[in-house]
């Protein structure tokens, strides 16, 4: 009886477990079905928004490339005008103010030259030709000077020498001199 009721005890405590086991696994079952669906609903909100996200990015900064790209477009292009206009304002400007200015510098040139004084310029000029001459001349009278001297010794030494032979040739005269003077 004992071993009647252990198995008895042991089919129930089965059944039990089986029962308990099943009712579990339903529950599960139900559970990982809501799961699924959450998941594969959040699956699809997010895949969506991520989508989303990502499309709204690249449009954004494709925007901001074309917005970057125009602004610096219109930048070269507002430099480059402002540059041209200021040339040619530059241009105008100095073209109008050059008769002005040219008549000014020659009206001032003309009274100035009226002021000269004609004398003073010549003795001026004359003095600076007179250094001048006498800087580019002044080597050339000492290279002169030298051949000069060096020929007077040379004569020196002839009539020397003649007043020498004549000398020996008359002993009663012992000088004769010769005299450039």
């Amino acid at each position: 009886m004992n071993k009647q009721l252990l198995q008895l005890g042991l089919m129930a405590g089965g059944t039990l477990v089986v029962g308990v086991v099943a009712a579990f696994w339903g529950k599960l079952d139900n559970l990982a079905k809501k799961l699924d669906t959450s998941v594969n609903g959040l699956k699809d909100v997010t895949t969506d928004k991520i989508k989303d996200a990502i499309i709204e990015k690249a449009v954004k900064e494709a925007a901001d490339e074309q917005v970057t790209s125009i602004v610096m477009k219109v930048h070269n292009d507002v430099m480059t005008s402002a540059k041209e206009k200021l040339n040619d304002e530059v241009r105008r400007a100095v073209k109008e103010a050059q008769n002005e200015i040219q008549s000014t510098v020659s009206e001032r040139i003309s009274k100035e030259a009226e002021l000269i004084d004609i004398e003073d310029l010549r003795k001026v000029v004359r003095k600076k030709a007179e250094d001048r001459i006498v800087n580019k001349f002044d080597g050339s009278l000492d290279d002169l000077l030298g051949k000069f001297n060096e020929n007077l010794g040379n004569v020196q030494r002839i009539y020397g020498g003649i007043a020498n032979a004549i000398g020996s040739a008359n002993k009663a005269t012992k000088e004769i001199k010769f005299s450039l003077d």
